[in-house]
């Protein structure tokens, strides 16, 4: 918590330049500056109250949590070479639109592990990039296999939906160290969250094809929750060894 709120307290591109004159920008940023004040003082008051519960003779574990991290982001340059290209073709369907959401994720949270806020922080994003290295084994398999991702039914798109929340219940009920997987498991869960919402704007008679979105966000949840207990071993390993 204490991290969250420095990283909101520091957080780019607050204030757009208005449309509606300099007063109103002013104003904008006023705001932006009282909103990262307020997050700045939130996180001043859970450390105070944080290191204050704790006993008079409890030691740091900041150096375990910054060498962890350090494993985790070895780990990752080294799953980095291993990714499959990033799709090209003509016909975008279902197959290329997963394999480029999962490469995204990766892509784009790949500098926090070694330059986030902290290195608790950086452990937790480590741990859910390497769940997501390991959805991009499992979805290119299944790519490899023959499946397409699309379907002609609702009874189909429900399966996909239970397969998913199956497996976000079971990656909780599997892994070693369980508030970890549940920090992991949020963006996946939020997959499902949207594919839902995706479906629920849907009506009348629906073409498969706009279903297909939703369908990829049920694949993202599932193969993502089914890599989180290795990578939470991992760096559960990786704590161990600091």
């Amino acid at each position: 918590m204490i991290e969250e709120a420095l990283e909101q307290a520091t957080e780019e591109d607050r204030v757009h330049t208005s449309h509606g004159g300099t007063l109103l920008t002013i104003a904008g940023w006023g705001e932006a500056i009282e909103t990262a004040q307020a997050h700045l003082d939130d996180a001043r008051y859970l450390d105070a109250q944080y290191t204050a519960s704790l006993p008079s003779d409890t030691g740091s574990v900041e150096s375990a949590l910054r060498s962890a991290r350090e494993t985790l982001g070895t780990a990752l340059r080294e799953r980095q070479s291993q990714l499959p290209p990033e799709p090209t073709a003509d016909d975008w369907g279902p197959r290329e639109e997963l394999i480029h959401d999962l490469r995204w994720r990766v892509d784009d949270g790949r500098e926090t592990v070694v330059a986030g806020v902290g290195p608790a922080a950086g452990v937790v994003d480590g741990t859910r990039l390497l769940a997501t290295h390991g959805a991009i084994d499992r979805a290119q398999q299944r790519i490899d296999d023959g499946e397409r991702f699309r379907v002609e039914s609702a009874e189909a798109v429900m399966e996909y939906r239970q397969t998913a929340l199956d497996a976000l219940q079971t990656a909780l009920a599997e892994s070693s160290a369980t508030p970890l997987s549940r920090a992991v498991l949020s963006d996946a869960s939020y997959s499902v969250v949207s594919a839902d919402w995706e479906l629920g704007r849907l009506d009348g008679t629906v073409r498969p094809t706009r279903i297909d979105d939703a369908i990829v966000s049920y694949v993202i949840a599932t193969t993502i929750a089914r890599a989180t207990p290795a990578a939470v071993d991992r760096a559960v390993e990786a704590l161990g060894a600091a």
